[in-house]
């Protein structure tokens, strides 16, 4: 049965070498040309294996020949994804130089209130390589004219993008990383070199041109901005619009998928051309040929995402199958579409994009109709309520340990959001393609705007509603790397044992549950036996936490941004602290003593009458000047901790001084959150 299920599935066998290849290139170094020697060899011997009658005879030699293919595969992807990766560690650690540069813009630009936001590719002559930058140009009439795949020139000074200071929060260095973007710049002068006429910018342009005709037609038909935003995320991608409060409306309803165009947006595009097309017979060349050129190019549109490319791809392929009237395997297609993204850029194995949306089709393509099958309404309306019910648990069973691993939460009534936001997506995509086609007939065009603002609005009413009722959101999950594994591994075990019935496999089950429990335990125990004093990082507020064991008291100088909030929040489910108290600081300064633990903060400037014994912990915030030799004498601390709140600018004067004296000084500002255990 196992043989026989491994021969269905080729593609899939070789993709788990890609996946495993793909990994070791990106986390440990690997020689280039000791690798692709090392492949050569591989390759000759297989060939002489396959071509020679003599060694075909060779004991164990149809094994011999898998084992050395898929080392080969291993091989080429870890050299693959080493030699992209290290590129962009050598790209991200240059040192910026201040020289004009010939910049090719990536992406359309973007109106912020005092510049255009961009992406731009920089070429060096000299390291022969090639970056791409988040770029920020300072307004002028001549933005106005930039198209993509024009060209400017400017003199600059890439920054390194900074990444988080504080524990558990959101690494927006390492996001960008992985969409391939290693610094931003400003630009406060530019040359405008518009771009060369051939084929693939003519096409950039027509694609840039496209999106702007219908972010217009949107914006005439919809005067409302937040029922703007959602048709402009759901046609075309376009979420610079959307306002944090309706994000997270959406992700506690549980429907954040529905704002992200995904595989379920290229579904609906594919099945409205499919439907257009009803007059050509469905496995006719010609259909399949305009089906996939109609969602290659709306892939395109919407800015050529993971998941939309993993969805493309995937109906491309099925599409060929069918026009070649062959048997398809569908996890063949799903695993050659992995592959084909996976060796064009290695680096995609790390989007939680792509993650999610693998995640989420590969368990609805097994747990659906197992699902399904449970219960066959014989009422045409409950039957198509409970498809779309066993699609939903389906695809959460796939990404629940993605869920907790990546946002730490989970929506608990997302059945009850996806009964209400797919339809009604589908419903506004569909009239959201009409209004914009039928632009040159005003009348018919305003019904139909009608319909879609009511029918927008009836989707922002109802999601509201479910994000305000009782328990919507399961908060403060924070589960390691190993308990991901672990979650992973029972939900493939589980179709394992659905498939194969083997006692084996149910006890294996269990014992991932046993060590997963045993895991959760260790950690809770630890924790309950740890004191830990950390002090935050921002720019406004001033913010240190003492945890003792599972309790914690936070205190802080004004109201707590929500990013620091969130960091806050991760750090006390990733530690187990069951109960957590907030204390505002309202005076100029803060003592904490515990035991032989004694720490201050102190704001501002030093308090006349604040004489102490020697602290371990000195925190100083809000300081636009000091000085510093008068605080060392008047208070004797083993460490300072200058936060994050003070002048930036006096850093260098203060480094130099905690040198001359031999002070303990630690600068949040530059090396991230203080964290210190408390004996």
């Amino acid at each position: 049965m196992y043989t026989n299920l491994l021969r269905e599935l080729p593609l899939l066998r070789i993709y788990i070498f890609i996946l495993l290849g793909t990994m070791y290139g990106l986390h440990y170094k690997v020689s280039i040309p000791i690798t692709f020697t090392t492949s050569f060899v591989l390759l000759v011997i297989i060939l002489a294996i396959r071509t020679s009658y003599k060694l075909q005879k060779l004991p164990y030699q149809v094994l011999l020949t898998s084992l050395l293919s898929y080392t080969l595969v291993f091989l080429l992807s870890a050299g693959l994804a080493s030699y992209q990766h290290a590129k962009r560690i050598t790209i991200i650690s240059s040192k910026p130089n201040k020289e004009w540069n010939i910049i090719e813009i990536r992406q359309a630009l973007v109106e912020k209130p005092n510049t255009y936001q961009s992406i731009g590719e920089i070429c060096s002559e000299e390291t022969k390589t090639c970056r791409e930058v988040i770029l920020y140009i300072k307004k002028s009439t001549v933005c106005k004219t930039i198209k993509i795949g024009d060209k400017i020139a400017s003199n600059f000074t890439i920054q390194a993008i900074p990444s988080s200071k504080n524990p558990n929060s959101f690494d927006y260095a390492q996001y960008l990383f992985n969409q391939g973007l290693s610094g931003s710049a400003y630009l406060d002068t530019i040359i405008y070199l518009p771009a060369d006429i051939n084929l693939v910018n003519t096409c950039k342009q027509a694609l840039e041109f496209s999106q702007q005709a219908i972010l217009t037609q949107l914006s005439q038909c919809i005067p409302d901005l937040e029922q703007l935003a959602i048709a402009q995320a759901l046609l075309i991608g376009h979420k610079g619009t959307i306002t944090t409060e309706l994000r997270a409306n959406f992700q506690k309803s549980g429907a954040m998928h529905v704002l992200a165009v995904s595989g379920l947006h290229v579904g609906i595009i594919y099945l409205f051309i499919s439907q257009l097309l009803f007059f050509l017979p469905n496995k006719s060349l010609t259909k399949s040929i305009l089906l996939i050129l109609g969602i290659l190019s709306y892939a395109l549109l919407t800015g050529a995402s993971p998941s939309v490319l993993r969805a493309a791809l995937m109906f491309s392929l099925l599409r060929i199958g069918i026009a070649s009237k062959r048997n398809i395997n569908i996890y063949n297609i799903l695993a050659a579409s992995a592959c084909l993204l996976t060796l064009w850029n290695p680096l995609i194995i790390l989007n939680m994009g792509f993650q999610l949306s693998y995640a989420a089709l590969l368990s609805i393509l097994y747990f659906y109709k197992k699902i399904y099958l449970l219960y066959i309404p014989s009422n045409w309306l409950i039957d198509k309520f409970w498809q779309l019910s066993a699609v939903s648990i389906a695809a959460q069973i796939g990404t629940f340990p993605l869920t907790l691993f990546y946002f730490h939460q989970f929506p608990n009534y997302f059945l009850l959001s996806n009964f209400i936001a797919i339809p009604l997506a589908t419903l506004i995509v569909y009239l959201g393609i009409a209004t914009i086609a039928l632009a040159y007939i005003p009348s018919l065009q305003s019904i139909l705007a009608k319909g879609l603002t009511i029918t927008i609005e009836v989707l922002i009413v109802s999601l509201d509603w479910i994000a305000e009722l009782p328990f919507a959101l399961s908060q403060g999950w924070n589960i390691s790397l190993l308990e991901f594994i672990m979650l992973f591994s029972i939900i493939l075990l589980s179709m394992a044992a659905i498939s194969f019935r083997k006692k084996l496999i149910i006890y294996l089950i269990l014992l991932n549950f046993a060590l997963l429990n045993l895991v959760t335990l260790y950690e809770t125990i630890k924790s309950s036996y740890e004191n830990e004093l950390i002090v935050y990082y921002d720019k406004t507020i001033s913010s240190f936490s003492i945890r003792e064991g599972l309790n914690s008291k936070v205190f802080y100088t004004n109201s707590i941004p929500t990013h620091l909030s969130q960091s806050i929040t991760q750090t006390s489910a990733y530690k187990g602290i069951v109960n957590q108290i907030f204390y505002p600081i309202k005076e100029n300064s803060i003592t904490f003593i515990k035991g032989e633990f004694s720490c201050a903060l102190i704001q501002d400037k030093i308090p006349e009458n604040m004489c102490l014994k020697e602290l371990n912990l000195l925190i100083l915030a809000k300081f636009n000047k000091l000085e510093l030799n008068n605080l060392f004498n008047q208070l004797k601390a083993e460490t300072y901790v200058f936060d994050g709140t003070n002048n930036p600018y006096l850093y260098k004067e203060w480094k130099r001084i905690c040198e001359e004296r031999c002070k303990s000084c630690y600068f949040i500002a530059e090396d991230g959150a203080f964290i210190q255990q408390i004996n």
